[in-house]
């Protein structure tokens, strides 16, 4: 089996166009095969893209989407502080079970289910009615499933870019002009706001 071909040391590959693709996120309208595009690499040339192609992306983006970044720029630049929370009921996961705090685009991806509140409590029941966890009882799980009624709220990208003074100053003309966006709410998986 022939082996791979390994870049010379101080040279780069060149970016493949999937590679292109992933580093534009989500501008896939310019791209509509992106949807379709599938490849396999290392963290170290995710990085490397990124670093690559960082200064054609964001602009394009900001033109695009003033007040916001690429969820790339996400991953490898913002802040580690996540978006300030302005209310709302619901439980981040990284709350109950210490461990990363799981941020996709400075607001926290896993939180408290309707199942884990029930469970936890002991009010789940199986199929036939009969309950299930009994080794837990109601007041056993003092945390809050996201309610669609009242959602978690976030600070916007744009209010967060501004806070940490990321922001560009022709997109805070353009946000001036054309008004900030409103917070951001996280309701459940399968509730649209």
């Amino acid at each position: 089996m022939p082996r791979p071909r390994r870049a010379a040391r101080g040279r780069r590959l060149p970016i493949t166009e999937a590679e292109r693709l992933w580093a534009y996120d989500a501008l896939e309208d310019d791209h509509p095969d992106y949807a379709d595009v599938e490849f396999f690499t290392t963290d170290k040339r995710v990085y490397e893209v990124w670093l690559e192609l960082r200064d054609e992306v964001l602009e394009a983006w900001i033109k695009r989407r003033p007040g916001t970044r690429p969820e790339r720029w996400w991953t490898y630049e913002a802040p580690e502080e996540g978006r300030h929370r302005l209310g709302g009921t619901g439980t981040p996961e990284a709350e109950v079970h210490a461990g990363e705090t799981g941020l996709v685009m400075g607001i926290p991806e896993l939180w408290v289910s309707a199942w884990d509140v029930s469970f936890y409590n002991g009010r789940m029941k199986n199929v036939d009615g009969e309950p299930i966890g009994r080794e837990h009882s109601e007041g056993d799980f003092p945390h809050d499933a996201i309610d669609p009624a009242d959602p978690p709220l976030y600070e916007s990208q744009a209010v967060y870019l501004d806070r940490h003074s990321l922001l560009t100053d022709a997109e805070r003309a353009v946000l001036d002009a054309q008004g900030w966006p409103e917070p951001e709410a996280v309701l459940p998986e399968g509730v649209q706001q």
